[in-house]
């Protein structure tokens, strides 16, 4: 692909019909449809600590998504998905929520929930799978989210005297005021940041790209006209 832009110091690729244009020193996203394909690709470059901030968007409503995908490549230079973060709107409850996809998580995760800046929240859970999970509900927003949100992904590798690795990853999105949601257990919380903490271990002689940070993550946006990053940090 020959069409990036180039915004802060990263390349950007436009996906499906997208449009992607430095306005007033931000990265507008226009031409967004409905088909969920539409959006932009971030060469993160392999940076262990990548974060996104966004100008703010609509409330989420029936038919509206946001998609998040970190992508990297295994030792054949194959590109695979490690990981993917979703805000969503539930027409079941009539309320937005946030998932992952449960079937790219270890069996064990961490949810974390900050109010300005302070743990609040914190609970391990065994990721649930089966036929009639895909993306799990990790936060299901009481109040309507309004998309003022950002986005953070860290990276941190650990090998052992044995040569065995463990990566450390972390997945937070950010809504920049407090909301109150409820978490799978049931218990209802309030926060302004949400994260996902998780560890993968590999065995001896596993690939440096495998346990490697994500070299990339595409954004898509569903029933949402526009996007615009406003910064990225890393």
């Amino acid at each position: 692909m020959n069409n990036s832009i180039e915004f802060k110091g990263l390349k950007h690729y436009p996906l499906g019909d997208a449009n992607l244009e430095i306005v007033d020193g931000k990265l507008s996203i226009t031409n967004l449809s409905s088909s969920g394909f539409d959006g932009v690709l971030i060469d993160t470059e392999s940076k262990g600590e990548w974060h996104l901030k966004f100008d703010p968007i609509e409330e989420l409503t029936a038919g509206q998504a946001l998609s998040v995908q970190f992508l990297g490549v295994d030792n054949r230079n194959r590109v695979k998905t490690k990981g993917e973060i979703a805000l969503s709107y539930n027409t079941e409850t009539e309320l937005p929520e946030a998932s992952v996809n449960s079937w790219l998580l270890p069996d064990v995760v961490t949810l974390v929930g900050y109010l300005d800046g302070e743990v609040v929240y914190s609970e391990d859970y065994t990721v649930p799978r089966g036929p009639e999970t895909n993306y799990w509900q990790v936060l299901l927003f009481l109040l309507k989210l309004l998309m003022s949100a950002s986005f953070e992904y860290k990276h941190k590798k650990i090998t052992d005297p044995d040569g065995r690795v463990t990566t450390e990853e972390e997945w937070t999105f950010d809504v920049n005021t407090s909301r109150q949601g409820t978490v799978p257990n049931g218990d209802e919380i309030e926060v302004d940041t949400f994260a996902v903490k998780l560890d993968r271990e590999y065995p001896e002689g596993t690939s440096d790209s495998e346990t490697a940070p994500v070299t990339a993550v595409a954004i898509r946006a569903t029933g949402i006209s526009e996007m615009t990053l406003v910064n990225e940090i890393y």
